[in-house]
């Protein structure tokens, strides 16, 4: 109970923002555009590019289980990462706005 009583206070004095809609976009220039557009319940954040990818020394995929991709998290993103996630609790709805690059094609198939 004291722990949500000190969460409470810090939301109250504006310490900590609960954010109940986060946008992530690739690049702070487009956060910066996109924000403008949004209201006040929005906040957007870049990943700052890929945050993850497949590994370089190994077999990226295991073909013994119906070819499940291997992800790794960049070295240089894992602070990205924890940003990110101060962001969040479990009210937050998360929107990725995917750039309509090569990948995201690939993904959904276009």
């Amino acid at each position: 109970m004291l722990k949500f009583a000190i969460v409470k206070n810090l939301v109250n004095s504006g310490a900590i923002k609960i954010v109940k809609n986060l946008v992530i976009v690739e690049s702070p220039a487009k956060a910066k555009t996109i924000s403008k557009f949004l209201g006040n319940d929005y906040t957007v954040m870049a990943s700052m590019g890929h945050v993850r990818d497949l590994p370089k020394s190994k077999l990226g995929f295991d073909p013994d289980n119906n070819f499940e991709p291997k992800y790794i998290v960049s070295t240089d993103k894992k602070k990205v990462i924890t940003d990110l996630k101060k962001q969040i609790n479990k009210d937050t709805t998360i929107y990725l706005a995917a750039d309509e690059d090569r990948e995201v094609r690939l993904l959904l198939g276009i």
